[in-house]
């Protein structure tokens, strides 16, 4: 209710629209006020009768506006290059949109980790990396700050930063090693996650052809982020293979 409501403040007669990421969502009714608000009224009631939500208008052709009953030429084109431009601005959306984010377990127990940040933590604080998995990529940022008596001094001293992005099409195998950290009654069960990946173009071995990236986690958070990269990138896969310019 709350964002077909949105949708209708913004969608007034020769205002700004600004094309939200999710019209996927729309419904008839929001489609009809978005051409509405384009100049195309005239054809308000077309979309709520033939049912076309904001996931079912995108994939329209040509013979179906003509189906439908847009009847005009210069009508249609204008619509095609309405549904072009809607549809190119929620995919660059949907690009930056986070799925997951983690930091990187400590390798110990909560006991160790503990004494570590509590009594060495000022001399050396952990820098954990952080996990970002997006709807195209897995991001791995490590960063590194040079510090002096435990001040970190990033800006006089410098640091050193990483980014690892991993195009989820590039992803061709996902595991999971669990294992035990700590002593005795404090032991942690961690996760691994062994992501295997292919490389770019210049690789010139089999062997070379294929990278190795490892996620650390809790064993929770590994095997959770494991099936969420898993079921993502089996979902842009089959994206990429649908995806086709209907216009």
């Amino acid at each position: 209710v709350g964002t077909r409501q949105g949708l209708a403040r913004g969608f007034g007669e020769g205002m700004s629209i600004h094309v939200p990421a999710d019209y996927h969502q729309w419904s008839a009714e929001d489609v009809s006020k978005y051409f509405t608000s384009k100049g195309y009224s005239q054809y308000s009631t077309l979309w709520v009768q033939h049912r076309l939500s904001g996931e079912r208008v995108v994939l329209m052709s040509p013979t179906d506006l003509v189906t439908i009953g847009v009847k005009c030429i210069g009508d249609r084109m204008g619509i095609q290059k309405e549904l072009r431009e809607l549809k190119t601005h929620a995919r660059d959306q949907d690009r930056t949109k986070v799925l997951a984010e983690h930091q990187e377990a400590y390798a110990g127990s909560a006991v160790e980790r503990w004494f570590r940040d509590y009594c060495c933590g000022c001399f050396c604080p952990r820098e954990p990396d952080t996990y970002t998995l997006m709807s195209s990529v897995l991001k791995i940022r490590q960063y590194h700050y040079q510090r002096f008596c435990g001040m970190k001094c990033g800006g006089c001293l410098g640091g050193i930063w990483k980014n690892n992005t991993i195009p989820l099409d590039r992803i061709t195998d996902v595991d999971t090693v669990v294992s035990t950290k700590g002593v005795g009654m404090f032991g942690e069960a961690k996760c691994t996650v062994l992501i295997t990946s292919a490389a770019g173009t210049d690789a010139t071995t089999q062997l070379s052809r294929l990278e190795h990236t490892e996620l650390f986690l809790d064993r929770d958070e590994g095997e959770h982020l494991a099936q969420e990269i898993q079921h993502q990138v089996l979902e842009y896969k089959l994206n990429l293979e649908g995806k086709h310019e209907i216009f």
